[in-house]
């Protein structure tokens, strides 16, 4: 730790005299900080509110096990391939073939599966 020097005004306030590179950085430090605060509260916000799911150990489980991150959700989900593909307007062959990871769907399938599961069409796809 660097020692500062310090000063004590009239008044008996102390004041620690720091390089302008040592302040700006703790500014900056201060500022990132205030950032990560409040993207974490809105994340707790959305969470609350049930904007944003959260998973039980089991279902994150399910999801890391699953093939592809589709099959995972509509597992979750409790949903069947035929239940999944009727209510998304694709045939189940076609879902099957998506959850195995043997061909890509397109945006508008991807996001009608995704609205049917309730997750964003990022959680369907795998990295």
């Amino acid at each position: 730790m660097t020692d500062y020097p310090t000063i004590i005004t009239p008044g008996g306030e102390e004041l620690v005299l720091v390089p302008r590179a040592d302040f700006d950085a703790l500014i900056a430090r201060r500022d990132e900080d205030a950032g990560d605060i409040g993207l974490a509260d809105a994340i707790v916000a959305g969470v609350r509110n049930g904007d944003i799911a959260t998973l039980s150990d089991a279902e994150a489980d399910l999801l890391l096990e699953a093939p592809t991150a589709l099959s995972g959700w509509r597992k979750i989900r409790g949903l069947t391939q035929v239940s999944l593909s009727s209510e998304a307007g694709i045939s189940q062959n076609y879902l099957s073939e998506l959850e195995r990871g043997k061909r890509g769907g397109t945006t508008d399938v991807l996001a009608r599966l995704a609205r049917v599961l309730r997750v964003r069409i990022d959680d369907l796809i795998d990295e």
